[in-house]
């Protein structure tokens, strides 16, 4: 996400990260349709036609998941023109080559919903915030930003935390609220992503979580003195509104 072309790590990321994944065929992006059903269906616009941006959308798996809900106002950058070709070659001519800053800067009060799944955690962390503000004034009134990144406070979050060469910055629940926070973004929700209890398997690593890992870490080494400091789950997510969000609702006018 930073500006200019996109330095050898980005532009290869595909062949090189992507050589952890299976092949990136139509099952695949079926599967990563299920990925990002479970994460973002709650906080999608109802309205098919909302301005919809995924940020840094590498292969366009989102994109996949959004048109086969109907969204017709979709739109996915990237920097990397290996990921981008996976992309089209799904069909998805929605994407473009741009820079993230650039095009954000250039796009202020524009989308409905912005996501940005494990791109945060690839910034230099002077640009982190710089980032999350830009994301924020790119949405209009009442639109949402979902930020998702692995949890370096779980000792499951640590493989993909670690796992990846281009990562710069390694989030808990509590940085990614401070970095928020210093960004001015209005917190609606930060958390963990749990097991999808979907099929019996999905089921059963639910149960098991809930059950009994999630309270193990968390009676380990979960900090219940902090907002934040009881996110065990490997898979962090933030849900944030604009930044004059969170002045509107402390005025007079915004309270209910």
């Amino acid at each position: 996400m930073s500006e200019g072309r996109a330095p050898e790590p980005v532009e290869r990321y595909g062949s090189t990260h992507g050589v952890h994944f299976v092949p990136r065929d139509a099952e695949w992006y079926r599967s990563r349709a299920r990925f990002f059903h479970h994460r973002t269906h709650a906080f999608l616009p109802a309205s098919v036609g909302a301005a919809i941006l995924d940020l840094a959308c590498g292969a366009g798996e989102f994109l996949y998941y959004l048109r086969s809900r109907g969204y017709t106002a979709a739109r996915g950058i990237d920097l990397s023109d290996e990921q981008l070709a996976l992309a089209r070659g799904m069909g998805l001519e929605n994407v473009a080559r741009e820079d993230a800053f650039t095009h954000l800067r250039a796009h202020p009060r524009s989308y409905d919903f912005i996501l940005a799944s494990h791109i945060v955690e690839h910034l230099p962390k002077d640009a982190v915030v710089e980032g999350l503000g830009l994301m924020g004034k790119a949405l209009r009134d009442g639109g949402r930003l979902v930020v998702l990144a692995p949890n370096a406070a779980s000792p499951l979050g640590l493989p993909y935390a670690f796992g990846d060469f281009t990562h710069e910055v390694y989030f808990t629940a509590m940085s990614l609220a401070q970095a928020a926070a210093l960004a001015g973004l209005t917190i609606v929700d930060i958390g963990g992503i749990a097991p999808d209890a979907v099929g019996a398997k999905g089921a059963l690593k639910a149960a098991l979580w809930a059950g009994v890992l999630r309270p193990l870490l968390v009676g380990v080494l979960g900090d219940r003195r902090m907002r934040y400091g009881h996110v065990m789950e490997p898979e962090l997510i933030g849900v944030f509104g604009r930044p004059d969000e969170a002045a509107a609702a402390a005025s007079p006018a915004g309270r209910g």
